[in-house]
Parts: C-alpha cells; structure tokens; sequence
C-alpha cells in the first residue's frame, strides 16, 4: 500500500509535525507529500526504494527495519537524522549525505566504507554490517562512529590513528582489528585506568597505537 493511501484511509486530519506508522505493510512512499512534517517513522514496513521520495522540510526520517537496498539516488535535501537499520543496503559509496547530522545504518549489508564521503556527519553507527576492512575511510567531522559487531581484520595505518580518536574504546568491534582493541583495552585496565577514562572518546586510545611490542619493563620476568 502506498503512504498516501494509508493516511487517506487512517487519518481524518492531516498529519500535524510528527507522523509514525509502523508495522503496516507499507511499500511505496514515491512522490508522498511531506507537507509540514518534520519527523517520520515508517519502522517495519515493507518499502524497498527512496529514490523518488521528497523530503522537503523533514528534519529526521526513520526507515528501520523495511527492505530498502540502495541509497545512490536519495536526496536528502533537509534531513539532520537518519535511521536506516535493518535494511538490505549494500552499498554507501554513491550516497550524498548532504546536511545529515547523524546516520544509522547498522545491521545492513555494507561491505565497504572506503569510498564514503562523511561531509558534515558528526555521528556514524555501521554496527554488524559485513565490513571486513578499512583502507581509505576519511572520518572528516565525525565525533563518534560504531562499528560494534563488524568483522574487521585490517585497517590502514593512516586511517586506524584517525579512528581511535572517535571509536568509542568501549565497543565491541570482531576481526583480528577487535581483538587488537580489546589487548589495547586489557592492557590499560592493568595499568588502573578507571571506566571514567574510558569512556571518553577524545584521546583515549593515545599512546597505545604505536604499543605493538613489550617495553623492557613487561619483558623483564624478575625484579629484585
């Protein structure tokens, strides 16, 4: 069912700034009139493009958990927040952020972020997407970015300096990359950092980067 539809049968007053309907077997919101929305949440339905669809004024626009594949055409025009979980997209290369603020595409099918242009993106959450490794990924004006539950085996030198210092040390990334986070993780605790620490973002993981070998004094088994 169309999004127009839906709201000519449902609704006897137009939508006032906020509209939410989920679970509704939705599948086409191609050329909705958004009018004086400013939020909408179409979670759970059964939409599979955004191509066509005109944000106009909307502020923040919440697709969660529908089948939406492709983001290479959506124009985001006004939109600060983004919430695409749950979703079948496979690619963000292509995707023109625009003047978002904050994107969620966690859980999706996104293999690849090396090519993705952040523009003004402050926050970035990629979780248990099949991202195996980051080569060319250029954070910009990113504060946070959560890559919890991603597979991630490699990542580029130049850009892993750049991500400790928004990656949140407490996260749950996997791969051979995880496991490197987490002896970075333990090896603080020993030290008697406080959880207070860690959970600041900004310079958290300063120092550690360059630790990949025992000092002399972790080498040395006895001390008199």
């Amino acid at each position: 069912m169309h999004l127009t539809e839906f709201i000519e049968q449902r609704f006897k007053n137009k939508p006032d700034s906020v509209l939410e309907i989920g679970f509704s077997e939705i599948t086409d919101i191609a050329g909705f009139d958004c009018q004086n929305l400013r939020v909408l949440r179409l979670h759970a339905n059964q939409i599979t493009k955004v191509d066509d669809f005109d944000c106009k004024h909307l502020i923040e626009l919440e697709l969660d958990a529908n089948q939406i594949r492709s983001l290479a055409h959506f124009n985001c025009k006004t939109l600060k927040v983004l919430s695409l979980c749950e979703n079948r997209i496979t690619s963000i290369a292509h995707f023109d952020c625009k003047n978002l603020v904050d994107i969620n595409l966690s859980e999706n099918e996104i293999a690849s972020i090396d090519d993705f242009d952040c523009k003004n993106l402050q926050e970035l959450s990629l979780g248990a997407n099949p991202i195996k490794s980051i080569h060319a990924f250029d954070p910009k004006n990113l504060e946070y970015l959560n890559l919890d539950y991603c597979e991630i085996d490699y990542v580029a030198p130049e850009v892993e300096e750049k991500l400790l210092k928004i990656l949140s040390p407490v996260n749950d990334v996997k791969g051979k990359w995880g496991e490197k986070l987490e002896q970075m993780r333990e090896r603080r605790q020993n030290l008697g950092w406080t959880p207070g620490f860690f959970e600041s973002t900004a310079g958290a993981w300063e120092g550690e980067l360059r630790r990949e070998q025992p000092t002399e004094y972790e080498q040395r088994e006895e001390w008199p």
